[in-house]
């Protein structure tokens, strides 16, 4: 028996009409008995929720509400990326939850934009809402009102995102040949270079949007504000900034009803998890995000008896899945010193430092596949960069016992530069005795731009000045094992994904590649480096 579908449904806003398509369960239409109802916002594409994967979850008793997002598709307006839209997002759960076919409660389904939509409209109360699944996306305001994620340093990889979303329809993103276009200076002009120009790279560019920033997230009393029960979704090798709103979620008033879902995969994974992943084997971590989503759907719109735990976490490293009572589980912490010129370890070394010259003509370069997909199946093992003479690495001996860290790597560095201004990257690896440094968790590495270290407001280096910046790396929940070794990988740059650093006071958006200069990590006690390991 076939899904009836209402196409292209108008919903009136007062300010234009938002459009979209009702999908019914089999034997279903809009004159039978009303059914709860599943509402998805994206810009890109209603349609593309009509296909066997997500429908499953309609097959499960629900009316789908697929709707474009204002100046999408067939929607009226014109397009904002990364500015909320609460008063569309509660329009339409009020306009679903008003029809004859729905019984007036609404879910709310979706990943990363489309996970966005869903804390949006959440933010506005809309009364039909009783639960949501926003999967792969953070949204809480970082406190440090730096631009870019709060850490200064700008992403390349918006551009990409722009082009794909720069007209009413979905881009076709291969057509500009990016390998040539990541090159391009000054990078103002970027989005003419490549054959898309809108205005939102313009607005990135002057930071008018941000990820993040004002128009994109919500604050942490809006978060625990949140009182309809929430399943947060989201894989290791994903968006982990998730981690950082599921940290306000589980601490506000309305925790009881807050679950996690971490698991094996990657961006794409939170609809269909891959059984290998970055060259590496995560079939053992074989899940259905989307049964598991049906599951807590049932139980808040249709009275399901399925219960879930606080948080069912992928526990890398060991390889099975484990059912806490909250995310992170650490008791104790292992501080680990960078020094002795590649040495990782408890005690503290001499005074010393590792240098390394950087080049914004020939930065490091990660084999992310941004031609296709920026959050698509990215190498774990991390020898092709360790192989550079601009990643400095440090390691452990092997560990005579299994070490179980749980929650954010916190890095502590000291760092100077011939230069006035610096990128500093930070992330930790698993060694195995075969020689494999494999990436626990984390896609987008972040790292710190230093003349934003004590705020927003640019502090150039002077030549040699010694500053400490912290860098909060990946979020873990890994088992190293014995016979494993602790790595810490440390460089300036992470391209393409971010824009590498000139060295200049300039806008870095003017700026052509400027000079080559050295970049310095040092330890020991006058200027300690350390990594921060929170520790089971």
């Amino acid at each position: 028996m076939s899904r009836r579908i209402l196409w292209a449904k108008r919903i009136p806003t007062g300010d234009g009409d938002l459009v979209a398509d009702v999908v019914f369960p089999p034997g279903h239409d809009e004159t039978t008995g009303p059914l709860p109802t599943l509402v998805a916002r994206t810009p890109y594409g209603r349609q593309s929720f009509l296909h066997d994967v997500w429908l499953r979850l309609v097959d499960r008793g629900y009316v789908l509400v697929t709707c474009d997002l204002r100046g999408r598709g067939d929607s009226d307006g014109r397009f904002t990326p990364w500015q909320r839209d609460t008063g569309d997002g509660v329009t339409v759960i009020e306009w679903a939850a008003a029809q004859p076919w729905s019984d007036g409660q609404v879910g709310t389904i979706g990943g990363s934009y489309d996970g966005l939509t869903q804390w949006w409209a959440a933010a506005g109360r809309p009364e039909p809402l009783r639960c949501m699944v926003p999967m792969a996306v953070g949204v809480r305001a970082r406190p440090g009102g730096r631009p870019f994620m709060d850490t200064g340093i700008p992403w390349q990889y918006w551009m990409w995102w722009f082009a794909y979303t720069a007209g009413r329809t979905l881009q076709d993103v291969t057509a500009p040949a990016w390998g040539r276009h990541w090159a391009h200076r000054p990078l103002r002009s970027f989005h003419e270079a490549t054959g898309f120009p809108s205005s939102a790279w313009p607005d990135y560019v002057e930071g008018r949007i941000d990820c993040l920033g004002s128009g994109w997230a919500l604050s942490d009393e809006e978060l625990a504000a949140v009182d309809v029960p929430v399943l947060v979704t989201l894989g290791w090798w994903d968006d982990l900034t998730t981690l950082e709103t599921w940290q306000v979620l589980q601490a506000g008033p309305h925790a009881a009803d807050k679950h996690l879902l971490v698991g094996a995969w990657d961006h794409v994974g939170n609809i269909v998890p891959r059984m290998r992943l970055g060259g590496e084997d995560v079939s053992a971590g074989t899940l259905d995000p989307l049964g598991v989503a049906g599951d807590f759907l049932d139980r808040h719109l249709k009275g399901g008896t399925a219960e879930l735990p606080r948080a069912r976490v992928w526990h890398s490293g060991t390889n099975h899945w484990e059912d806490l009572a909250g995310y992170p589980v650490a008791s104790g912490e292992a501080v680990l010193h960078l020094g002795d010129t590649g040495v990782l370890r408890e005690e503290e070394p001499v005074d010393g430092f590792d240098e390394w010259w950087h080049n914004a003509a020939d930065p490091v370069a990660t084999l992310t596949p941004l031609d296709n997909f920026a959050w698509s199946d990215p190498p774990h093992d991390q020898r092709y960069l360790e192989a550079r003479p601009d990643v400095c690495t440090y390691t452990s001996a092997p560990l005579a016992e299994p070490l179980t860290v749980s929650g954010r790597v916190r890095f502590d560095l000291s760092v100077s530069a011939d230069a006035a201004d610096a990128d500093v990257f930070a992330w930790v690896t698993d060694v195995h005795p075969d020689g494999r440094s494999m990436l626990p968790a984390g896609f987008e590495i972040e790292g710190r731009r230093l003349s934003v270290r004590n705020g927003p407001d640019p502090e150039p280096l002077s030549d040699g000045e010694i500053v400490r910046v912290g860098v909060d790396a990946q979020w873990l929940h890994h088992t190293f094992a014995a016979g494993h070794r602790i790595r810490i990988l440390v460089s300036s740059a992470f391209s393409p994904t971010c824009a590498p650093v000139t060295g200049s006071e300039k806008h870095w958006a003017d700026e052509e590649y400027g000079r080559p200069f050295a970049i310095r990590v040092h330890y020991g006690p006058t200027n300690p480096s350390t990594v921060r390991l929170p520790r089971r």
